[in-house]
């Protein structure tokens, strides 16, 4: 009787025991803790602001002459410091046909009315290297038409210069001439679109 007992109260054990595994979870159970924790986000480093050089037409980082001069080209600076941007292939802004008249003048001095020879001279060489200077900041080709004196007429005359010199002559008036110089420049710049500008000298 006491055996019976004892099977009895052990059979029950058992199912009590197999009753409880069962509410267990084998995930409860069977895996393993991690005691890691996840890593913060980390913001991507920005990428390096590079800055470009004025005139670094190549990028390589540095300006050469060769690109100094082109940038030069490119911009007229004023009397005052303010740079005007020259477009290849357009005319001359007004400011800078002012300016570059002015330049000029400064330069070569007043016209000589009468004078020798020699004085003439000089200032009609004074007057072209400056013409040939100022064209050469923007590379373009500049056709002075100037108030001269004219030994052959005897007097003060407009008279166009340059390489336009020879061919176009002499005038009575500023417009005359100033008409005359357009015209002679504007097959020219049908070939090679803004290479020919003409400025007064007064």
């Amino acid at each position: 009787m006491k055996t019976t007992k004892i099977f009895a109260t052990i059979a029950i054990a058992a199912i009590s025991v197999s009753a409880f595994a069962g509410c267990v979870s084998t995930s409860d159970v069977d895996a393993p803790r991690s005691s890691a924790t996840a890593a913060p986000k980390t913001s991507e480093t920005p990428e390096p602001v590079v800055e470009t050089l004025v005139g670094d037409y190549d990028g390589n980082g540095s300006v050469s002459e060769a690109e100094k001069a082109r940038l030069a080209r490119e911009n007229y600076e004023l009397p005052d410091g303010t740079t005007v941007p020259i477009v290849k292939g357009e005319p001359l802004p007004a400011v800078v046909i002012e300016a570059m008249e002015a330049s000029v003048r400064a330069q070569a001095g007043p016209a000589v009315n009468g004078g020798t020879i020699e004085q003439r001279s000089d200032h009609a060489n004074a007057a072209m290297a400056a013409v040939e200077a100022e064209g050469a900041k923007v590379g373009v080709i500049l056709i002075p038409v100037s108030y001269t004196y004219d030994g052959m007429v005897g007097g003060m005359v407009w008279a166009v210069g340059g390489p336009a010199a020879g061919y176009v002559g002499v005038f009575d008036t500023e417009a005359k001439a100033v008409a005359a110089a357009e015209a002679w420049i504007a097959p020219k710049n049908e070939v090679r679109s803004g290479g020919y500008a003409v400025i007064v000298l007064r």
